[in-house]
């Protein structure tokens, strides 16, 4: 024991893989909000010591440790220790977590990145091996409430297997997963990576303009947070949604000459459209740049 956590540093310490991770030894560079939601969703399908981490701060070591996770001294011991890799830290240091653990990472590994931005060929280069097996993820913070959405990607020598593995991990966790071509996946960022920010602003809009209207601001969440859900349950009434269903959905409430028309018709003469496209293709441009 070192401190409240005790230290793995071998792949013979990490037993008892039940359920989904059976056969496999899971690791975790990072204990952030992001890593503790998914492995809370795992530790409902898989045993808690099938599961390592090591992260910089003996706090966050300390509350995997609570949960019954292995707790790896480095990120070298870690990489030694588990044959599937989850990188969970941010962009800016994928360079110190591969200059530790490139002597480490040897064999048949996985490695699963949710970093945005950095590319499967910049994990490579950083990790010295350019077969380095790697599956790409971009998740969302509403697996904290196991509704998270994510995307995956990858490229040979990944394979097909890899994939329905990292679905797999993710859908236990409490993500819907969608399988892209990787090149998408900036662009997908704006749409459901960064996207519960953007529901956040027009809720915090939406409950300004009622709070100042007198109106009680839970009162208002309530409300929004009710309309949200029910109109994303009309578009997906039918299976499915498209713009065309939009279109048709938005001209079902649009009485002529109504408050609704007179509320769209402002938010266009003020450019509404234009600025969210713009937003969402700062978002894709700025995650292609944390990955150059």
């Amino acid at each position: 024991m070192r401190g409240r956590y005790s230290i793995e540093t071998t792949a013979e310490m990490i037993t008892k893989n039940t359920g989904l991770l059976e056969g496999r030894s899971l690791g975790f560079v990072g204990g952030g909000n992001m890593a503790a939601a998914i492995i809370d969703g795992l530790l409902r399908e898989c045993s808690a010591d099938s599961i390592c981490v090591y992260d910089k701060s003996p706090e966050r070591m300390a509350l995997m440790a609570e949960k019954g996770c292995r707790c790896a001294e480095s990120v070298a011991a870690l990489a030694e220790s588990c044959d599937t890799i989850l990188l969970a830290v941010k962009p800016q240091n994928f360079e110190d977590v591969f200059a530790e653990a490139r002597d480490a990472i040897a064999g048949d590994k996985l490695f699963i990145s949710i970093a945005a931005g950095v590319p499967i060929s910049r994990i490579r280069q950083l990790a010295g091996n350019d077969s380095l097996r790697v599956v790409r993820v971009m998740p969302n913070v509403n697996v904290l409430v196991k509704a998270g959405a994510a995307v995956i990607a990858a490229q040979p020598p990944a394979g097909e297997n890899d994939l329905t593995f990292t679905e797999q991990l993710l859908r236990a966790a409490g993500f819907s997963v969608e399988v892209i071509e990787e090149e998408q996946i900036n662009a997908a960022t704006s749409l459901h990576g960064s996207g519960p920010a953007f529901v956040f602003l027009f809720a915090r809009a939406a409950a300004d303009y009622a709070v100042s209207m007198g109106i009680d601001e839970g009162m208002a969440f309530r409300l929004f947070c009710q309309t949200l859900r029910g109109s994303a349950d009309l578009m997906e009434m039918n299976g499915s949604c498209s713009m065309e269903e939009c279109d048709r959905l938005i001209r079902m409430v649009t009485s002529p000459k109504g408050t609704t028309e007179a509320a769209l018709k402002d938010f266009e003469s003020n450019g509404l459209y234009k600025t969210l496209l713009s937003g969402f293709n700062a978002c894709a441009r700025r995650a292609e740049e944390l990955g150059s």
